[in-house]
């Protein structure tokens, strides 16, 4: 009976091995699924990793344009700058020559001027004419409309500037 026993054995282990079997073929189809997922979520990374870096590039593309037209814009407003110096010195030239007091030292300090100190200066030469000569005449005191109305007529003309 040995033997019945050897073969009963036998088919027990070999039972043992099909069901460890089937367990490591199971969990072989369940590693290929996580493999499969992990390699989508790797080529979903890499397509976001593309669109970052073509972003970025875009970006410093982006930047460097920026960059070049905020030199150009500088460069044109030192150039703005300069032909405003140039004009206000030469209005100051033109201001002495025609004031007939020949200066150089005046004529020097206008070429040196900034704008800012030309203006200033310009400022500082004009004095405002006092206010009392420039009063609109009083209105007619009979009261009437037409009197009125010369008045606002008057005042509106004065406003008028353009």
């Amino acid at each position: 009976m040995s033997t019945v026993e050897q073969i009963h054995h036998l088919e027990s282990r070999v039972d043992r091995l099909l069901a460890v079997l089937r367990e490591s073929r199971s969990d072989n189809d369940s590693l290929r699924g996580e493999l499969a997922a992990t390699e989508e979520r790797a080529a979903e990374l890499d397509r976001r990793l593309a669109e970052s870096e073509t972003a970025r590039q875009e970006a410093d593309r982006r930047g460097d344009d920026l960059q070049q037209r905020l030199s150009a814009l500088q460069a044109e407003q030192e150039e703005i700058e300069a032909t405003i110096n140039r004009t206000l010195a030469q209005l100051g030239n033109l201001e002495i020559g025609t004031s007939g007091e020949p200066d150089a030292d005046a004529g020097a300090e206008a070429e040196s001027a900034t704008g800012a100190e030309q203006a200033e200066d310009d400022a500082d030469a004009a004095e405002p004419a006092p206010m009392d000569d420039q009063q609109p005449p009083a209105p007619d005191e009979s009261g009437t409309e037409e009197a009125e109305g010369d008045a606002t007529r008057r005042e509106g003309d004065d406003l008028d500037i353009f």
